[in-house]
């Protein structure tokens, strides 16, 4: 179990928080569990997510691979007044698919005061394929410094805030 702020997040109010997030609730993103620095998930592709190609959207494959490192860079933040913005994303596509269950396996590459860097891996576990490999930087900001900040949120209310 990941730990925030001194105390422990249960996996349930986690995934709770992700379907409040209207991207993650669309492509069906599945938090499948968490360990300090890493993060498994899944999603099961439907027509909506598929390109006018017919194949799973370039897209949607990225979005899948950036909310498990998004969630894996606000679990690791140090406490309720930072937050975090991406400052850089690389995604390479190998393959695709049409349909089926894809499943996403994130890890801490850094973890600094100023920026965590965090890799995915996307995987076709049907066809025991690689479809995408990701990576991105995350800036670690203060709320206490942005303009307009004020006070302290609770990181139930919203998981990326």
């Amino acid at each position: 179990m990941a730990m925030r702020n001194s105390r422990s997040l249960c996996l349930a109010d986690i995934r709770a928080a992700i379907l409040r997030d209207p991207l993650a609730a669309w492509i069906h993103f599945y938090l499948e569990n968490l360990d300090p620095g890493r993060v498994f998930s899944r999603m099961r592709v439907e027509e909506k997510h598929l390109a006018p190609t017919g194949f799973l959207h370039a897209s949607v494959l990225t979005a899948f691979a950036d909310i498990s490192c998004g969630l894996g860079t606000f679990l690791a933040l140090p406490d309720e007044d930072h937050t975090f913005a991406t400052l850089e994303i690389k995604t390479n596509f190998l393959r695709t698919l049409r349909q089926g269950e894809i499943h996403c396996a994130a890890h801490s590459r850094h973890k600094g005061g100023a920026t965590q860097v965090w890799d995915a891996e996307v995987r076709d576990p049907a066809a025991g394929t690689t479809l995408i490999l990701f990576r991105c930087t995350q800036m670690i900001l203060d709320k206490r410094r942005l303009s307009g900040a004020r006070g302290k949120r609770d990181p139930q209310s919203a998981i990326f805030l």
